[in-house]
């Protein structure tokens, strides 16, 4: 019986923040990131902390400016986009309307309160874009623009690791890859040792 009551209360009270949360990120009372962090499972809130580490926030903000510089659309789609809070503290709120797309199911679950995850792989899967394309992570998969067509911010680093499948080493690369016809900007920059590219184009 006791169990019975303590299951039944911790439902109210997981009830009771869904509501919590859900008012203030609507009244804007609230970032996601701390939605997300609170709401998040212990074994996975490390993950929340990567996504939102220095060099992730530096890439971040690049992203934002190049969408405010070069992109008049409202809808756009962000892959491969792992915990999206800073982009629904950042662009949604000047009235974007973004679709994310991840391909990781907890990642899908863990972000429900602060927005809508397509727990799907852009790759492999069938999916129809609205929009301009956003792949900040272009060293983990294989090359978008083979699959899709469109306006990108394509965007890769040279990181080492064993999850990475393909290290991004320069602007070219990504523009050679992803089949970009019309590059309308690019840069490379190094942060701590790591070598970023960024390319905003079209195929």
């Amino acid at each position: 019986m006791k169990q019975q009551v303590g299951l039944m209360i911790s439902g109210l009270v997981m009830i009771e923040f869904d509501k919590f949360a859900s008012d203030i990120l609507k009244n804007g009372n609230a970032n996601a990131y701390d939605v997300l962090w609170y709401s998040v499972p212990d074994t996975r809130r490390h993950n929340v902390s990567a996504a939102n580490n220095r060099y992730n926030i530096k890439l971040n903000d690049r992203i934002h400016n190049l969408v405010l510089d070069y992109f008049d659309e409202e809808d756009l789609n962000i892959v491969c986009s792992w915990y999206m809070n800073y982009h629904v503290d950042k662009l949604e709120k000047l009235g974007y309307n973004i679709s994310y797309y991840d391909s990781d199911p907890y990642i899908c679950e863990d972000c429900e309160l602060i927005g809508k995850v397509s727990n799907v792989d852009v790759i492999f899967d069938r999916v129809r874009f609205k929009g301009p394309i956003i792949h900040k992570f272009c060293e983990d998969t294989y090359p978008i623009g083979k699959i899709h067509k469109g306006k990108f911010i394509l965007a890769g680093c040279n990181k080492k690791r064993l999850h990475i499948c393909n290290p991004i080493e320069s602007t070219w690369q990504l523009i050679e890859q992803n089949e970009i016809k019309s590059v309308i900007y690019e840069e490379e920059y190094e942060f701590q040792k790591v070598k970023y590219s960024i390319v905003v184009g079209c195929s």
